[in-house]
């Protein structure tokens, strides 16, 4: 479980090379948070924690390649594989102008607007239950009853995003159900 002021921003998913490093699966590829040497938290999928510096390596093409301190084969760096790798919030750098992270939207309730409809006549859909990420991001919306329903975020279909009301507006139907 992570704490208030965590965020998950690597997954440890391979190993790479004979020197004991392994291969990230950055949540955000386009992070710059781990480019430079950092002490970051490693978090089993069972909840061990581990505090260690790691330096993220150039050279590896597309591929996000990281040394774990005082890990030196892979045998021992094969450990590490589905750990999670956790900073501080205050380690990320702030956001642009609408633009959010992640993690600051999941939990969030979800209403939708109908054209020129007002705040006040919105209808909650359910909650953002996760993002997945690719050139246009999902959002995986679940209703009170358990079911999913997937939207595909544009400045279309999201109208609003209102961290300090803690709810996100989306145009009515965008949001579609799971089949």
């Amino acid at each position: 479980m992570l704490a208030s002021d965590e965020v998950l921003v690597a997954t440890v998913n391979g190993v790479f090379g004979v020197r004991g490093e392994v291969r990230l699966f950055l949540h955000d590829r386009q992070s710059r948070t781990l480019s430079k040497p950092s002490r970051v938290t490693f978090m089993s999928p069972e909840g061990e924690r581990r505090n260690v510096e790691i330096a993220i390596r150039s050279g590896a093409g597309k591929r996000v390649i990281a040394k774990i301190e005082g890990i030196e084969n892979p045998e021992d760096a094969h450990a590490y594989i589905g750990w999670s790798v956790i900073v501080k919030r205050s380690a990320l750098p702030p956001t642009a102008p609408n633009e959010y992270y992640i993690h600051d939207l999941l939990e969030l309730p979800v209403f939708e607007r109908h054209p020129g409809g007002k705040p006040e006549d919105d209808v909650q859909i359910g909650k953002l239950e996760d993002v997945v990420s690719g050139e246009r991001d999902i959002w995986v919306i679940l209703d009170e009853s358990g079911e999913e329903r997937y939207l595909m975020a544009s400045p279309e279909s999201v109208l609003e995003v209102d961290l300090s009301g803690g709810r996100l507006v989306v145009a009515a139907g965008a949001a579609e159900a799971a089949e």
